[in-house]
């Protein structure tokens, strides 16, 4: 009960700073953990995007993964030479939290369009920032972002503390989908 009443403290806290600033408060910008976090992004970029992986490493068919190319559900820096797709790590997971998608129903636009909003894909340094730091999180910490999909499709990746407050907030139904879960059935380790 102590720590529900920490919770809703923070939440009165923060609901009071955005009051007061009139602006939205962001809580995963610039917090120690995440500065220590990047240093293991840097580290793990290697491992996250060579496109060493191709469609034999998934667990879908060529004829899929071919469909949802053309319904632009694949993240942007895959690339396909000759017909043949490869895959860097982190487009595999994304490739896994489509699975997940579609599972409940959701159709290739609308994939594509929450695609659009959380693998945003840095074409010069060939990163997808914000899913890669995510997936660090997932990794190497005991946080468990998830990817969250509302009703109306808007999507993001949420901390759990992010996704506590949303709840309290915004009182929406929302999708989750933990980054973890991903890595379990990908049989990684995880913190």
């Amino acid at each position: 009960m102590q720590r529900l009443d920490a919770n809703l403290t923070l939440v009165y806290d923060l609901d009071m700073q955005e009051k007061k600033a009139n602006k939205p408060f962001i809580l995963s910008q610039y917090t120690d953990e995440n500065l220590a976090l990047f240093g293991k992004v840097f580290k793990a970029n290697r491992l996250f995007n060579e496109r060493e992986f191709t469609v034999g490493d998934t667990d879908l068919s060529y004829r899929v993964i071919n469909h949802w190319d053309k319904n632009h559900v694949l993240p942007d820096g895959i690339t396909s030479g000759k017909g043949w797709h490869k895959f860097s790590f982190i487009e595999l997971v994304w490739l896994k939290a489509v699975s997940h998608l579609r599972n409940f129903g959701y159709s290739l636009k609308k994939i594509a369009d929450i695609k659009n909003q959380v693998m945003a894909y840095d074409k010069k340094n060939d990163v997808y920032p914000v899913f890669e730091l995510n997936a660090v999180k997932a990794m190497y910490s005991n946080d468990n972002p998830c990817l969250v999909v509302l009703a109306d499709s808007s999507a993001g990746i949420g901390s759990s503390l992010e996704i506590e407050l949303a709840k309290y907030r915004k009182q929406q139904d929302m999708l989750l989908i933990p980054i973890k879960s991903i890595f379990y059935e990908m049989n990684l380790p995880t913190k």
